[in-house]
């Protein structure tokens, strides 16, 4: 399946105000990554928490169900380290009714904790039975899934293995449960996986779809409600050059897979019919066939996403560049959304429901690039960014104005090398000095500014584009005033400034008015 130029996976975090509104605004404006762990019941959603990282490569959990799963302590107003995971990033994280799994970018590794009565028995008795622990220390894995209690595993080299709960066959394993052992389903040059809620799927080498676990909707054959313990090939009605598949998704009682040709094939009486525009409700499937959804020609498919609690789907289109969300949610109806080439998920969502939730490990796009500031660094210069531990960083920025005592931790040759301000500041009134105090910008501004020298990366928004401006007046950095002053022309109705008259006014208070267009 070819990735979407525009991931569908960018959400930004802004949506969930309402849920962490007791949380330090300094600490949501330095996630990067984040994951809401919701699972939907009677289809309601129920949320278990958060997962975030930050840009200080730190991961934190927020929420009482989750912090339980890793044996920290819940605080209402302040996500939970897990320093297990410090300077850890991650290429994918999902979770079930009472499990969340990670797996780490460079390396491969799955972390996972739950609390599960079948968890394994911790080793001392005063330990808890919910830390979390490394599922492999010699395995390297390429992706996982999850369901509601078991976990799909895919190694680098193709093999599949599972781990949880079996009562459905969904691990292949003859235990009913097993969250100690890593099972292997017997599948090989395995090149995509996906977990409904109580089944498992999995695409091998040729495009050849295969199927186990709960079949109680017909989601994995027409036998409803056999169980499978071992991987069936799912090819009811297909041609041998039909039955070559690229990607598939999954939720509480359906399959989804897209066919080479982009067109999507489905199974179960739980999903959307979107040529029929109706869903396939009850116990019972009448056909002996799969629905082919659509062909190429109406939708291009880019990408499906489900959620596997849920009978939730959402679709985007490589046609026309358009999200469509296919479900019910909070009513029995189902029904469509859909959103024109330019919309956001943000849109999507603020669409679909007035509850947000995530549809996987998303990016929070706050954060971006500008690239008036990007220095050709090697990756050492990179790593040493606010380490405290490195003896190349020289300087320390303190500032004790912030109640818990903040230091930034950088290399004196490198600021002088690429701002102009530093070069200056650091050869004459800072010369010689390892610490120096900052008492007129917050730890915030400042903090950004100097990643921004560092990464070229920054958040501006309506509440910090003053601080900035002010920042770039007393540093003269024309590059930063420019991006300050784009981001109030497109921001001025929201600044309340609507005529050309306030806007001219703004600018002359930070004495900018000569500066060019921000479009420029």
């Amino acid at each position: 399946m070819q990735v979407s130029k525009k991931s569908p996976f960018v959400v930004s975090l802004n949506l969930f105000n309402d849920k962490l509104r007791w949380i330090d605004q300094h600490f949501l404006r330095s996630v990067t990554h984040f994951i809401e762990l919701t699972q939907f019941v009677h289809q309601k959603p129920k949320s278990d928490g958060f997962i975030f990282t930050t840009m200080h490569k730190k991961t934190y959990a927020y929420g009482l169900t989750v912090c339980r799963w890793l044996s920290l302590k819940y605080k209402f107003d302040e996500p939970q380290e897990i320093q297990m995971l410090t300077r850890k990033s991650f290429k994918k994280v999902v979770y079930g009714s009472n499990m969340v799994v990670l797996l780490t970018e460079n390396y491969g590794q799955i972390y996972l904790a739950g609390d599960s009565s079948y968890w394994p028995k911790p080793a001392s008795a005063s330990s808890s039975n919910t830390t979390l622990r490394l599922l492999s220390e010699t395995k390297r894995f390429t992706d996982i899934a999850c369901g509601h209690s078991h976990v799909l595993c895919l190694e680098d080299n193709g093999h599949l293995y599972a781990i949880g709960w079996n009562y459905y066959g969904q691990c292949t394993s003859e235990k009913d449960y097993d969250y100690e052992n890593l099972i292997d389903t017997g599948l090989t040059n395995v090149k995509a996986i996906a977990c409904g809620w109580f089944h498992s799927l999995a695409i091998v080498d040729g495009g050849k779809l295969y199927g186990w676990g709960q079949n109680k909707y017909g989601q994995l054959d027409a036998l409803i409600g056999r169980k499978f313990f071992r991987p069936v090939l799912m090819k009811k009605g297909l041609s041998l050059h039909e039955n070559i598949f690229t990607a598939i998704t999954a939720g509480d009682g359906h399959t989804f897979a897209i066919r080479s040709d982009r067109s999507i094939f489905g199974w179960g009486t739980k999903y959307y019919d979107f040529m029929q525009k109706t869903y396939g409700r009850g116990g019972i499937c009448d056909k002996n066939k799969f629905l082919k959804i659509q062909s190429i020609m109406d939708y291009g498919t880019r990408q499906l996403l489900s959620i596997p609690s849920s009978n939730i789907t959402l679709h985007l289109n490589e046609k026309y560049s358009q999200f469509h969300i296919y479900g019910s949610f909070d009513s029995n109806e189902p029904w469509t959304r859909k959103a024109g080439p330019r919309a956001t998920m943000d849109a999507v969502i603020r669409e679909f429901s007035q509850t947000p939730f995530t549809f996987g490990w998303s990016v929070n796009p706050i954060r971006f690039t500008i690239h008036h500031y990007h220095h050709i660094l090697t990756e050492s210069i990179v790593n040493t960014f606010d380490r405290q531990d490195l003896e190349l960083n020289d300087l320390r920025f303190e500032f004790p104005e912030e109640k818990s005592g903040k230091y930034i931790h950088v290399q004196r040759s490198y600021l002088r090398l690429v701002s102009p301000y530093f070069e200056r500041m650091l050869s004459t009134v800072w010369n010689g000095k390892n610490a120096v105090k900052i008492t007129t910008i917050s730890y915030d501004i400042f903090f950004q500014y100097i990643r921004l020298l560092y990464f070229g990366q920054i958040h501006i928004d309506n509440t910090n584009v003053e601080s900035f401006l002010d920042l770039a007046q007393c540093f003269l950095d024309d590059k930063l005033m420019r991006l300050c002053k784009h981001h109030v022309y497109m921001n001025r109705c929201q600044l309340k400034l609507n005529s050309d008259e306030q806007l001219e006014e703004f600018f002359q208070h930070f004495n900018i008015d000569q500066i060019i267009d921000a479009d420029n």
